[in-house]
């Protein structure tokens, strides 16, 4: 019977971890034969775009300029005009890396793949997961923040629909901890207003939850049919992003700018920041490339 070596076995384990795939490889994987490739340029540009503009206009450009609702991130105000231009700066330069990421390895120019092929599996595993969980927030936020606007939508037809439609229940449309922070702002009670299963406080977004199925059920179809829902989804964004300009025009208020940086440069930075959140279109696009 062999004897075990564990120093032997340590060093294959780690060679396995630092194991890099070579571009070439990586080249002839992608010419042979698979699944059919489906998208265009211009389909990889609406992609983009429709990742962008959802999660870095509607979603939390309203946290960027008043602050986060607990307190913990400072809002830019009127500033925020010029935490937009900081983070588009940022954006470039991140943009750029993606392109670089693409010429070098011409394959698929996400993070993973130029990891994969720089610093090795174990890099490239890592970095996987950190894109997994940056899609996982990135889609529970925007998730969130349209329920927010749905039923805000719905509050403007209550003299048409029913009560419960238009105001449901706290714990039905806010995670905990949202819901939680809500009855404490209103002057709710916690204990009451959420139910609790063995002292465990039950509260579920259920809109978001019932919009993200649809979306999974379209994305199921295939990327053809996810291309062409995207695109109309980025016709209908631009469009409402031209009807507010347009309406808001007429009510631009310059007394409504003083103070115009109310938290200083914390306020500025943090809204940038925050705005900075909508980059993961560039990882979504370059990634999608490969299809």
């Amino acid at each position: 019977m062999a004897k075990f070596n564990f120093t032997n076995a340590v060093s294959r384990v780690l060679g396995k971890m630092i194991t890099r795939k070579n571009p070439d490889d990586a080249l002839a994987g992608a010419a042979e034969g698979g699944l059919e490739k489906t998208l265009g340029v211009w389909d990889l540009i609406i992609l983009g775009v429709g990742a962008i503009i959802g999660s870095g206009i509607f979603a939390i450009v309203g946290i960027a300029a008043a602050g986060s609702p607990d307190g913990s991130s400072p809002g830019a105000g009127p500033a925020l005009a010029v935490s937009m231009v900081i983070a588009a700066i940022a954006c470039v330069f991140s943009a750029l890396c993606y392109c670089e990421f693409a010429t070098m390895i011409p394959v698929a120019g996400g993070a993973y793949t130029y990891t994969f092929a720089t610093l090795g599996e174990f890099a490239a595993w890592i970095v996987g997961w950190i894109l997994m969980l940056e899609y996982a927030i990135g889609f529970i936020a925007v998730a969130c923040a349209w329920t927010n606007h749905f039923i805000q939508f719905m509050q403007g037809f209550s003299a048409f629909l029913p009560a419960w439609l238009v105001n449901p229940p706290v714990w039905l449309v806010n995670d905990c901890r949202s819901a939680i922070h809500y009855c404490n702002t209103h002057g709710l009670d916690a204990q009451t207003a959420i139910p609790h299963v063995m002292g465990i406080p039950i509260s579920l977004n259920l809109p978001a939850i019932i919009m993200i199925a649809l979306i999974t059920a379209i994305l199921v179809k295939g990327t053809k049919d996810s291309a062409k829902m995207a695109g109309l989804m980025v016709a209908v964004k631009l469009g409402v992003i031209a009807l507010f300009v347009l309406a808001g025009l007429f009510y631009i208020k310059p007394e409504n700018w003083t103070p115009f940086a109310p938290n200083g440069f914390e306020g500025i930075f943090m809204g940038a920041f925050i705005i900075f959140f909508a980059y993961i279109g560039f990882d979504a696009l370059a990634t999608a490339a490969k299809e």
